[in-house]
């Protein structure tokens, strides 16, 4: 939330400071986490080690070739000095998957939001956090692979689980568009091989062996309405607790409320607004009342606030 707020531009350090220099600290404080060596750190005076945070998987894999082809045209030209960049790399070939890949026009904050889940984790929770994560994945795929309907389309890594319904792609197309369409859990498609699989990830520090259950169940009776050309059965969910807003205050006492309005017409959603702004006195809204009124009156611009 602070991120997009700052809305910064984070394309070089002249556009943004700040975005870069916490981006090194923090990819130091990663690397150090994962044990890489000071070769790898921003810090490290003897090489040209540093980590950058990208958008999404793809986007790295995408950086990465361009990073080697780069090395590839230099590793050439001291072979071969009679040869120019454009020539040689006319000759290269890459070696990657069918996925495709989308190149970010800007760069957001992202550091940001790393330096605020280090300083509230901390090493060791993250450590718990992965490690609980990579014990439910486990369980999840453990109920998969028993199910003869089922097979495990790639190893699991970390909180991944990749599956698919054994036969042809549109079971499995069909069985992921009405998880998704359920609202009961979210999946994502892959393309592995030329098979249509699932990908089923465990992220969330919240999430309890219960609701693994809960999630498989849903898997189980969908794939049986997919397979038999039936309805789905309801499957009971774990009660989520609401929590009123007077406990909330109670629990926080610099707890402030924002009425938002939501997707869902005559349903705005109540969300902790602590961090907005404070103004003195209440002279701004009455501005903005009156201004909204006459822009009622005016029938030639009914939608515009002047």
């Amino acid at each position: 939330m602070l991120a997009d707020a700052i809305n910064c531009l984070g394309f070089t350090w002249a556009s943004s400071p700040a975005c870069t220099e916490l981006e090194t600290i923090v990819m130091d404080w990663l690397g150090k986490m994962i044990g890489l060596p000071p070769a790898f750190l921003h810090s490290s005076n003897e090489t040209l080690g540093g980590g950058v945070i990208q958008t999404t998987a793809s986007e790295s894999t995408f950086i990465a070739l361009m990073a080697g082809r780069s090395e590839a045209i230099r590793r050439c030209k001291t072979q071969y000095p009679e040869l120019s960049s454009s020539e040689i790399n006319a000759r290269l070939v890459a070696y990657c998957s069918d996925q495709h890949w989308q190149i970010a026009l800007s760069k957001r904050f992202r550091a940001l939001k790393l330096w605020f889940v280090l300083r509230s984790f901390g090493v060791q929770g993250l450590q718990e956090h992965i490690r609980k994560s990579v014990r439910l994945a486990a369980r999840f795929e453990a109920m998969v692979a028993a199910d003869s309907r089922f097979e495990i389309s790639a190893k699991r890594h970390l909180g991944l689980v990749v599956f698919r319904l054994r036969g042809d792609n549109e079971l499995t197309e069909t069985l992921l568009k009405r998880l998704n369409a359920s609202g009961k859990i979210h999946c994502v498609p892959a393309s592995l091989k030329g098979r249509y699989v699932i990908r089923f990830t465990i992220t969330s520090p919240q999430t309890t062996v219960e609701d693994i259950c809960t999630d498989w169940a849903v898997v189980k009776e969908t794939a049986r309405a997919v397979l038999s050309n039936e309805e789905v059965r309801d499957i009971p969910m774990v009660p989520a607790r609401k929590v009123p807003l007077a406990e909330t205050r109670l629990r926080n006492a610099h707890f402030g409320t924002s009425l938002l309005l939501a997707n869902s017409p005559m349903s705005p959603k109540i969300v902790n607004g602590s961090f907005a702004a404070i103004f003195d006195s209440n002279e701004l809204f009455k501005e903005f009342e009156r201004k909204l009124k006459l822009s009622e009156m005016d029938n030639s611009s009914p939608g515009t606030i002047v």
